[in-house]
This record gives C-alpha cells, structure tokens and sequence, in this order.
C-alpha cells in the first residue's frame, strides 16, 4: 500500500516537470518568433533569411549599398550628359541643339563649292551655292553649308542678283583672332550676290550656330561691296594685316579732272558681326588707277572672276 503511494506521487511530480518542460520551449519558440518579425534596430536577418538574399547574389559580387546606389546614378546621368554633348557639332556651345541639313534639292543646279573651316573646330566645312530652275531669280538662288562634324543649313537668298548670279567666293579672317567669348575668330565669307554692267556686288557672311548670317554695319544694313572698273570710276577690295589684326580696306576711285586718278581708301574692322569703319577715309591722287581696281587683292584664295 505503501509502495503504491511512493509511486503515485512519483508520477506527478514526472507529469508535472514534463509539463513545465513544455511551457518553457513554447515560450522560448514565441520569443524567437516574435525577434524575426520585429528585429531590434541595428540588427540584420538571420538564419534562413540570410541564407536566401546569399543564394539571390551572384558570386563575387555583393548587394550595392545606398552610397553605391547614388554614385552609380550619378555615373549614369554624366555618361548621358556626355552623349548629349557628343550629340552635337564641334565648336558649338554645350546647348545649341544638332544642326540638321536638309537634302540638297533634285533640281539644284550651277552649284559652286568652297572649303573653310568656318566654325572653327579644326576641321574643313563645305560651302556651296547653287540655284533652283533654269532662270533662276530672288529665292532660287542658295547658300548652303555643309559641317565637317555633321549637319548644316540650307538657306535661300532673297535678293534677285539677275543677269548675274549668287556665288560662294572664298573665306579669310578679318578683325580680332579671338571671339567674344574666348575661342578662335570664324573667319569671313566672301560671296558674289549679283553683276552689272561693269561691276559685281560682294557680300559677307560669318557662320554663326547652324547658320550663315550677313554681316551689317552699324546701322543695321547689310554689308555690299561693289567691285568693278569703267572710264569713270573703279572700286575694289584689298585685305590688310595689322597690329591689330587683318582688316579689310575699300578701295574706289575716280578720273582726276586734270590728270591721274583720286583715289580713297577706307578700313574696315570686325566687331562680332558688325563690319565697322576704322578711321576716317584716306584721300590722295594717283598717277594710275589702283591695283584694286575691280579685284579683290590679297584675300587668300578668293577669285572675283573663277
């Protein structure tokens, strides 16, 4: 009876510490459980968690962390940056858009081409003119400029130069070395915009972004020369180098009324895209008509009459 008792009590106090066994482990799992869905701050996943973002990287690498995150947009928004600028021709300020060049029209004829860097990337641009139909009048005729680096402009000259014709002569520098902003003058394009009778009339033009613009004066009228020679009267053109850079002289004449001829020559300087007079006109009589006398004289390669 005894013995009985002594293994009675025995059985509880077995049933008892299984059941405090088990209270303890399911508190202990509910604590682990309750770390993985809200981990202290400062602390990283664990376990089979960690074992899967591992298995998710390939190996040798390892997940960017947010500093590398920003400077690898960083490096994706330069190299954009830099094909933007690629994008467009050499020489050119970084927001002046592509030049596009339009295709040469079927029609186009009596096409006359020069070469020049005329934007001044060191490279050699295409200048041509050329007309639209067989007789052609004010808007038939063209200047075009094709750039080294891609692209260009197209652009018809409103002026009528009948009988005689619209064609691109040449380029030289005139005025300062150096633009307003610090890079290398654009040179100067000569370009023939009609003849008359005894006399040629001569434009200029300097590229300026996509385009070739006239050259004014001051005042706000477009630069025309008149280059010709008759019994009366003779003008022409002569380039000058001077300490201050090239210049561009006017050079006109007329019969003396006893003998000889009184001739005048005027300086011209370059001012952006201002043609403006340096000086005042110089006058003195001459035993013969100038040199210059319907020529353009010492302006590199330009030739009035090829």
């Amino acid at each position: 009876m005894l013995e009985a008792r002594r293994r009675r009590g025995s059985l509880v106090v077995s049933l008892l510490a299984m059941a405090a066994l088990v209270g303890i482990t399911a508190s202990c799992r509910g604590a682990e459980l309750a770390a993985e869905r809200h981990p202290p701050a400062g602390t990283s996943k664990t376990g089979a968690a960690a074992a899967q973002t591992a298995s998710a990287t390939p190996a040798g690498s390892r997940p960017a962390s947010g500093a590398e995150r920003g400077a690898g947009a960083a490096t994706t928004a330069a190299s954009a940056g830099a094909g933007g600028l690629a994008s467009t021709r050499s020489g050119a300020s970084g927001s002046t858009p592509p030049c596009t060049l339009p295709v040469l029209a079927s029609g186009a004829g009596r096409l006359r081409s020069i070469s020049a860097d005329l934007d001044r990337d060191g490279a050699v641009d295409t200048v041509t003119s050329y007309a639209i139909g067989p007789r052609p009048g004010a808007g038939d005729w063209h200047l075009r400029v094709s750039f080294a680096a891609g692209g260009g402009s197209d652009a018809a000259v409103a002026e009528d130069p009948s009988p005689g014709e619209v064609r691109v002569l040449g380029a030289v520098l005139v005025g300062p070395g150096t633009e307003a902003g610090g890079e290398p003058a654009r040179p100067v394009l000569f370009a023939l915009m009609g003849s008359g009778a005894s006399a040629q009339t001569v434009g200029l033009f300097r590229v300026v972004g996509c385009d070739l613009v006239p050259m004014v004066h001051r005042s706000g009228g477009r630069v025309a020369f008149v280059v010709g020679a008759s019994f009366g009267h003779q003008e022409g053109l002569r380039c000058e180098t001077t300490e201050e850079g090239p210049t561009l002289v006017e050079v006109t004449s007329v019969a003396h009324p006893v003998s000889g001829f009184d001739v005048t020559r005027q300086i011209y300087d370059r001012e952006g895209e201002h043609l403006v007079v340096r000086g005042a006109a110089k006058v003195v009589t001459e035993p013969n008509a100038p040199a210059e006398a319907g020529r353009i004289v010492d302006c590199g390669a330009i030739n009035l009459n090829g």
